[in-house]
């Protein structure tokens, strides 16, 4: 017992890094967000509205609108409910479209 004891308060760091990094774990473990994925969609996200953009300025909204709602046709046909209520509101913004189109099809 007193090595035991000897051995705790000059290695006092030892059982703290082990109790420490279990407590870790933990925490970490019951995460159900992948934070690479959440990454990767939020950059698909601002890639689309980037291109959503660009057609903007360059055909115009009309016809950035129409290229949008092509590009995303079935995406856009599988929303219900408030979803469909809110990709309507956003009609006029090709960009805001898209991006609400791809975060909800990730």
């Amino acid at each position: 017992m007193h090595k035991a004891l000897s051995f705790l308060a000059n290695h006092w760091y030892v059982p703290l890094v082990f109790v420490g990094s279990i407590v870790l774990f933990m925490l970490t473990a019951g995460r159900k967000a992948n934070p690479v994925k959440t990454a990767q969609r939020e950059l698909r996200v601002i890639k689309a509205g980037a291109e959503a953009s660009k057609a903007r300025a360059e055909l115009g909204s009309v016809k950035a609108i129409e290229i949008v709602e092509s590009k995303y046709r079935r995406d856009l046909a599988a929303l219900e409910g408030e979803q469909a209520a809110a990709a309507d509101l956003l009609r006029g913004d090709p960009a805001a479209l898209a991006r609400f189109i791809v975060r909800g099809k990730s």
